[in-house]
């Protein structure tokens, strides 16, 4: 039996879920615990939050008060999965709360993918949170974006410059493998956008949307940058400048009820240049344009 035990143990410790926001999560739960104490307790007690009678039946669910025909509302603690009992007007406060718990979720999924794609630079992120623990969580997710952005481009830039000097043939392979650097980071700037997206601040959204097709169109142009005779691809330049905001343009633009031409301002107020800076404003929006309008006709025809 003992031994049975001690792999049940195991077991239930092996599947417990680890968070990488555990003290937000958990600060959460705490404080949403002493916010709706009193309905946790009505649940417990299995009454009213209006008039306080006792029901017969355990209150599962969102029903009518057999007393005052009041509707009493369930809810469940997503964190830790108590249920309590609240008025309709407690019930949109709880919501609102909520959105807390939410967030700090979004955050902890955006970090997992960052901590499976770059396990490398994960200790800045650990340290933040060491130097500075009063942060919320989109601040720490937030802050380590930009910085491992800004860190992948000088890393890449560097071997970058340095790799031009090289033979021909060493050239062209270490100049593509840093290139493919510069788009593990703009990923990053992709997730950042989703995270502005959530957010709900489209000011903010928009110029990172034009930001990161400004710099993806750049990226773009490399190949051809370092080996001058390469052969052009439209198909691959196009997907190049395409990967990783074109969608969250027709989006912001279906939400807005705008076409291309609209964003032409935008993009020349906002957009932020590139580190390697070898493309124009003015040059790029007209491809930015055409990548758009093939981006379009590929969906079109799937």
């Amino acid at each position: 039996m003992w031994i049975f035990n001690i792999f049940k143990n195991k077991n239930k410790y092996k599947n417990k879920k680890r968070y990488i926001f555990e003290k937000e999560l958990s600060k959460w739960v705490n404080e949403n615990q002493i916010i709706f104490q009193d309905e946790y307790k009505l649940y417990e007690l299995n009454c009213c939050p209006y008039c306080g009678v006792l029901d017969d039946k355990k209150i599962a669910s969102s029903k009518k008060c057999s007393s005052c025909k009041e509707k009493i509302v369930v809810r469940t603690n997503k964190q830790n999965h108590k249920k309590l009992l609240l008025t309709e007007k407690r019930s949109k406060e709880f919501d609102k709360y909520d959105e807390k718990r939410k967030e700090i979720l979004f955050m902890e999924k955006q970090m997992v993918g960052l901590s499976r794609m770059f396990p490398n630079y994960m200790y800045k992120f650990y340290d933040t949170k060491r130097q500075k623990p009063d942060m919320t969580a989109r601040d720490y997710t937030f802050s380590f974006e930009n910085w491992l952005v800004c860190e992948i481009d000088r890393e890449a830039y560097r071997k970058y410059q340095k790799y031009l000097k090289l033979n021909f043939q060493d050239r062209v392979i270490k100049c593509d493998e840093v290139i493919r650097e510069f788009q593990r980071a703009s990923n990053v700037l992709r997730l950042q956008a989703k995270l502005v997206e959530y957010k709900k601040r489209e000011d903010v959204l928009i110029e990172s949307i034009v930001s990161l097709l400004y710099r993806d169109l750049t990226i773009a142009h490399l190949p051809y940058y370092h080996w001058k005779d390469r052969p052009f691809s439209e198909l691959n330049f196009y997907s190049d400048v395409e990967t990783n905001a074109m969608q969250l343009l027709i989006d912001y633009m279906d939400k807005h009820k705008l076409a291309i031409d609209d964003i032409k301002d935008e993009f020349m107020e906002k957009a932020h240049p590139f580190i390697m800076n070898i493309v124009s404003k003015e040059k790029a929006w007209p491809m930015i344009v055409d990548a758009y309008r093939h981006y379009l006709r590929l969906k079109n025809n799937k």
